[in-house]
């Protein structure tokens, strides 16, 4: 996180550390959000998600299922996992 790359790939980097250590984290990806040109997040942390995130792209086995504003597919993906 040292550098300001124009594409930024994260994958599951808030899974490890205390409650204190994934909020700084969480502030700092924030900061690089705001510089990068692309940050690409693979996650299942919703919450983060729908913090962070401006587009969500829900993939199933390498299928694009919903792709649109965290909050709508979120929902979507939310009710398919309830029925």
């Amino acid at each position: 996180t040292q550098f300001s790359p124009d594409i930024l790939l994260v994958d599951e980097v808030f899974g490890a550390g205390d409650a204190s250590f994934a909020q700084r984290a969480i502030q700092r990806m924030m900061g690089i959000v705001q510089r990068a040109g692309i940050v690409v997040i693979a996650t299942h942390d919703l919450e983060l998600v729908n913090q962070i995130c401006t587009r969500v792209i829900w993939l199933q086995h390498g299928d694009i299922i919903r792709d649109g504003p965290p909050a709508a597919v979120i929902s979507q993906y939310l009710q398919s996992v309830r029925s």
